[in-house]
């Protein structure tokens, strides 16, 4: 069963003890008002009745509080996991930009939609780039395949965390937050390990002057390779 479909399941146990217990309490108000009249019998009955109730209600809305906890949980991780995804996609994009950066400062041809990609992150890295491919300019430059060939074609919408949450089946329900912890974990190495190449790349733009040797130090990729 899908946590979705039970979650509508037991709220439509709720649903139908509330009414039943608010049922036998107004008969039982009507009852001691005297709007209504009752044998011992009825009346003993109807007061076993409301304890049954009462109790089966109790127990219910506990455990719908544990249920709702742990879905709350489960939706939280999942927003968690989602997050850290993106960290991870964006700091690969920004990390094949770096690389692109690297490829035409060496010189080598690299496909419009490339250019196009490092251009928009970074303008001043693309000019510098550019600087640099003036001077390591080759007869025979090497020619790369796009760094995001099929992009368009895998990109799908994203679910909800409480969509994902709602088709997820009991037995992988509980295992949500180990998996956001763990993807979490290794996208924020992932970022960390971005942001260090990136610092570095901007400190060479800002702080270098910009000889012939800094040129060859970039173009052959000493830097960014380290990372």
């Amino acid at each position: 069963m899908k946590i979705g479909e039970a979650s509508r399941i037991y709220s439509a146990q709720m649903s139908k003890l509330r009414d039943k217990r608010s049922e036998l309490l107004d008969k039982k108000k009507a009852l001691e008002n005297g709007e209504i009249e009752m044998t011992d019998e009825e009346a003993a009955a109807l007061g076993k009745s409301l304890d049954r109730v009462d109790v089966q209600y109790e127990k219910a809305s506990e455990f719908m509080q544990g249920f709702n906890m742990q879905k709350t949980l489960a939706e939280n991780a999942e927003a968690s996991r989602q997050t850290c995804d993106a960290m991870a996609r964006k700091a690969e994009d920004e990390a094949k930009c770096l690389e692109i950066a690297r490829r035409i400062a060496r010189g080598d041809k690299v496909p419009p939609k490339d250019e196009q990609k490092l251009l928009e992150f970074s303008m001043e890295m693309y000019q510098v780039s550019k600087n640099m491919a003036v001077m390591a300019k080759k007869e025979k430059p090497k020619e790369h395949d796009s760094l995001w060939e099929d992009e368009d074609e895998n990109q799908t919408e994203q679910p909800t965390p409480s969509e994902v949450v709602n088709l997820s089946k009991g037995h992988t329900f509980l295992k949500s937050s180990q998996t956001a912890l763990l993807s979490g974990s290794f996208a924020l190495v992932h970022f960390q390990k971005f942001l260090v190449r990136q610092r570095l790349f901007e400190q060479l733009v800002v702080n270098v002057n910009f000889s012939r040797s800094v040129f060859g130090v970039l173009i052959n990729g000493y830097v960014l390779d380290q990372f």
